[in-house]
């Protein structure tokens, strides 16, 4: 059962969501399957996922108010 987007604007604005986690995926999937490289990737996996959980809580519980900056 699927559900239809309502709009195109709507599909593209998922579709772009979802790079930032295929990529963490991708560099999981890399670490996984070539360990000579898992130094790397390691590296790499860490960078990816603070870079992709950082527009979710960049707003989240801010002590100050936006206006103070």
């Amino acid at each position: 059962m699927t559900t239809p987007f309502p709009s195109d604007a709507a599909r593209h604005d998922v579709l772009i969501s979802v790079i930032p986690s295929a990529i963490v995926l991708a560099i999981a999937t890399v670490m996984v399957l070539a360990p000579r490289a898992q130094n790397i990737t390691s590296l790499l996996l860490v960078a990816a996922v603070i870079v992709e959980m950082w527009p979710l809580t960049i707003g989240w519980n801010s002590p100050f108010l936006k206006s103070t900056f």
